[in-house]
């Protein structure tokens, strides 16, 4: 973008790396807590981020009724410390 602003589903999908970072063993529901993304949404761009940025992001399966947590295993292509030195504050999506 011309003026300096990431887009509204980099800012999402930004926000997601850093609740993966942030959290302890995060379920999907504990990213939908800390993003306010849908938890559809929240899905999409999870994919999104294996493809679009290599990373590795696993499902660990806890028990027998679908319980487990996300685990960034990876960073893909992105450097690990310049993301969070420019980006690990992104929090909530900026309203225009």
């Amino acid at each position: 973008m011309s003026d300096g602003k990431l887009s509204p589903s980099t800012q999402r999908q930004y926000q997601i790396i850093n609740a993966l970072v942030g959290l302890e063993r995060p379920s999907l529901n504990d990213l939908y807590q800390a993003t306010g993304i849908a938890i559809p949404s929240l899905r999409r761009h999870l994919q999104r981020l294996r493809i679009d940025f290599k990373l590795n992001i696993c499902y660990v399966s806890e028990g027998r009724r679908g319980e487990g947590h996300y685990l960034l295993r990876g960073w893909g292509i992105l450097d690990q410390n310049k993301f969070l030195a420019n980006f690990g504050s992104i929090g909530g999506v900026e309203e225009d």
